[in-house]
């Protein structure tokens, strides 16, 4: 969907800026990641029955691609890169399968890791093309020749690895996954290297079967948080049920030579906030600082009225395990932004929209020296004067 904000997308333009060039001649594609699947989660909380109305992936593209199913190292055809000036676009990964363009990226020490909808590459910090563009489907055996939607990337500081989050979803025979694959950035240039690991989509036992929607992923120093919407099949009835939060051990998710990893997981009635209501778009927030920090999230709920608020939220180590923590703070009325689109579309054209269509925050952001949190999403906000700004 389109997940990235004007923000988001220049932000990552301008990251990704610094030097590429162009020539993925020496590009490798002949090696596989290695790739398992997640031992059974610990869960906290149910489904309490209780399903709305909200905006799927699919309801925002305007219309529901297929993308193209390759054999294993294949990958679309993409625009060779044009040299520019540092703090200027560029042109780079192209997918011709699915539009809006679903950008994400990550900059590493030594390398870029760049990912559109449904394909995935590595730069060097010169932009010289490493790993040349990989289906994403292929990077997992539990996602080959399926829908794949919804990429993330970002890079942990603290191990110097990336980390690229996809999810897998079928109507018939339903199936919903979330596959995470850690790229170590010493090695990101030799896809041999790379750790793949599979989840269930839907990890509540026992309730309505429901797929994952809109991943969010965050960090500190040794756990990685990854949330999505959870919705009932099929998806041109989806209804929203909850939002799912699961935390993971880096240890296991990194390195495909350790045990493989136990989630813990938050969904149903745990991700309700101290309102009451279920939260919707859970964001967690990447982590910096060389203080240790909490893993902290972050949810908006538009009310009537002027009683919309932000909830923050903690996962917070206990003696058994994990708790999850939450408190709610007024912020006034707000209301939706005007539409913005991708270059070369319109406001009447769905399929070149950027925004959600709602109040969902789009990142979060945790400083732990300065012990502050950013999270960002585009709305109007009236100010006492009587004026509309737009805010990130």
């Amino acid at each position: 969907m389109r997940t990235s904000s004007r923000l988001i997308c220049v932000l990552t333009s301008l990251a990704v800026a610094v030097g590429m060039l162009a020539s993925p001649a020496t590009a490798r594609r002949e090696r596989r990641p290695q790739g398992r699947t997640a031992t059974r989660a610990i869960v906290y909380g149910r489904d309490a029955g209780v399903s709305s109305r909200k905006a799927t992936s699919f309801d925002v593209f305007g219309r529901r691609s297929r993308p193209f199913v390759s054999a294993p190292g294949s990958a679309g055809a993409s625009s060779p890169l044009v040299p520019l000036p540092v703090g200027v676009g560029f042109d780079a990964l192209a997918d011709p399968s699915a539009k809006p363009s679903d950008t994400t990226g990550a900059l590493g020490d030594s390398f870029y890791v760049a990912a559109v909808n449904t394909q995935m590459a590595v730069y060097d910090r010169n932009g010289v093309q490493v790993v040349a563009p990989v289906q994403i489907d292929q990077l997992h055996a539990n996602s080959a020749g399926l829908f794949v939607f919804d990429p993330k990337v970002i890079y942990d500081q603290y191990r110097d690895t990336f980390l690229l989050v996809y999810l897998v979803q079928e109507d018939s025979p339903r199936l919903s996954r979330i596959v995470s694959v850690a790229i170590p950035n010493a090695t990101a240039n030799d896809p041999s290297t790379w750790c793949a690991v599979s989840f269930k989509g839907d990890q509540v036992p026992g309730a309505t079967a429901v797929w994952a929607d809109y991943p969010g992923v965050g960090f500190n120093e040794t756990h990685v948080t990854i949330t999505t919407n959870q919705f009932t099949f099929p998806t041109n009835t989806a209804r929203f049920r909850y939002s799912q939060v699961m935390t993971i051990d880096k240890v296991g998710l990194y390195d495909c030579n350790q045990p493989a990893p136990s989630p813990t997981v938050f969904a149903g009635t745990s991700t309700q906030d101290d309102r009451g209501h279920q939260a919707f778009t859970l964001r967690p927030a990447e982590t910096v600082g060389s203080l240790p920090g909490p893993q902290l999230l972050t949810s908006f709920q538009p009310v009537k009225g002027k009683r919309d608020y932000l909830t923050i939220w903690r996962i917070k180590p206990t003696a058994s395990g994990f708790a999850l923590k939450k408190a709610s703070k007024r912020t006034g009325k707000v209301s939706f932004p005007p539409l913005g689109t991708q270059g070369g579309g319109g406001t009447d054209d769905p399929d070149f929209w950027w925004d959600a269509g709602d109040h969902r925050f789009i990142n979060a952001f945790y400083d732990a020296d300065q012990n502050q949190i950013f999270t960002a999403h585009t709305v109007f906000r009236k100010r006492s004067s009587g004026t509309s700004s737009q805010t990130p």
